[in-house]
């Protein structure tokens, strides 16, 4: 069985954490650093092990996956991004509930922050929202443990749990502290996310690409419609990507019918070749797309076709540099392997694999990042200088 995952989806605080064994050489590059008869000499290297290490002998298994993880961080990577990787079963089970769009949680968006959890989101009809949790608030201890020192994937591993269970959450908001304890529960993740800004132009945010996104943007598209906006904002910073086919589903909603979306280059010179099946839902109204450098994989393909097809200007940041495609591959024991399967090429027949997208106007990310201010819940140009640098450029009829 196989999927196609643009990258890790990091939803509601969904992150995995997979250790790789290092290489010396310059990962990607095969050729680097290769022993003759390694193959042979490899039960060789185990014995020395077994007699000699300090610590004593290694499990046979342990050293096997070792070496398999460090043959897949060999592969081409990205800077901060695990492309290709080997999955346990629970890192596979965890990568297919985030793509799916629904977990069970308490439904909040965390980050580490100064020694605490900040919660940069509360997804609204979960066990959190329902407690008056908001934005903002910082997480201090779990089941009263202090969160001090987590790791992301520690943190997430704390407060996720199976449906019905309890947590306890000690909370501050400003000077106040308090505790809530909170029932776990399926919580659907909105991945859109839409208003009207002054002016008349319309916003949509993307956070990722997955089993909802086309419904909910549809929704939202045709509700800003109706109000006749006179120019169209699409957020898709901080968007890691997700499924392929959501993606080109999404940039045929902007572009029409033939025109190429994405072009995926395979080994042996074949190609796919991702086509807009139906006319663009707002034909004609000009649009602005916000990027950074967390926007990759899906929201680059989205960003390159409305760009080269001259429907969109970019503004921003340079984008990650993800521009490929991965399969999982699942092994008979349960495991599986993330493999690149293919590159992507924009319609205009360029890769921005490891480069990355950039921006035609350039702008910093002032305001978006502070704590405490989160454009998944409301999109506010005086707090962040992106939005009101698109907003500018698209009342100006650039």
């Amino acid at each position: 069985m196989s999927i196609k995952p643009l990258c890790l989806a990091t939803l509601v605080a969904t992150t995995l954490a997979l250790p790789g064994l290092a290489f010396a050489g310059a990962p990607g590059d095969a050729g680097a650093r290769a022993m003759p008869d390694a193959h042979k000499v490899f039960d060789e290297a185990v014995r020395l092990i077994d007699a000699k290490y300090v610590d004593g002998a290694r499990p046979d298994d342990q050293l096997w996956t070792a070496a398999l993880e460090g043959v897949l961080d060999r592969l081409v990577q990205v800077e901060g991004v695990t492309i290709n990787a080997l999955l346990s079963p629970a890192d596979l089970a965890e990568l297919r509930r985030g793509l799916a769009g629904s977990i069970v949680g308490v439904g909040v968006v965390i980050e580490p922050f100064e020694q605490v959890l900040f919660v940069k989101q509360v997804i609204p009809g979960g066990p959190a929202a329902d407690a008056g949790v908001q934005a903002g608030d910082r997480i201090l201890a779990v089941d009263g443990a202090s969160v001090r020192g987590l790791s992301l994937a520690d943190a997430v591993d704390r407060i996720r749990g199976p449906k019905d269970s309890k947590i306890t959450l000690m909370l501050q908001r400003d000077t106040e502290e308090w505790e809530a304890t909170l029932t776990r529960a399926p919580v659907r993740v909105d991945s859109v996310f839409g208003q009207l800004l002054d002016g008349g132009l319309g916003y949509v945010r993307i956070d990722a690409f997955g089993a909802h996104t086309v419904a909910r943007l549809d929704a939202v598209l045709a509700e800003l419609k109706a109000k006749g906006p006179k120019g169209l904002v699409l957020d898709l910073r901080g968007c890691p990507g997700g499924r392929l086919e959501v993606a080109v589903e999404v940039a045929d909603r902007f572009l029409d019918r033939g025109e190429t979306v994405v072009t995926l280059a395979r080994r042996g010179g074949k190609s796919d070749v991702h086509r807009a099946k139906v006319a663009a839902t707002v034909p004609g109204v000009p649009i602005a797309v916000l990027v950074d450098h967390e926007s990759a994989s899906g929201a680059e393909i989205l960003a390159a076709a409305l760009t080269d097809h001259r429907r969109a200007i970019l503004v921003g940041e340079r984008t990650l540099g993800k521009g490929s495609v991965e399969e999982l591959l699942e092994l008979s024991n349960g495991w599986a392997l993330k493999l690149t399967v293919a590159r992507m090429v924009s319609p205009n027949g360029t890769s921005w694999h490891a480069t990355g997208l950039a921006p035609g106007f350039p702008v910093g990310a002032q305001g978006w990042k502070d704590p405490g201010y989160t454009v998944s819940a409301s999109a506010d140009p005086d707090h962040d200088a992106q939005l009101k640098a698109a907003m500018s450029l698209l009342q100006m009829g650039r």
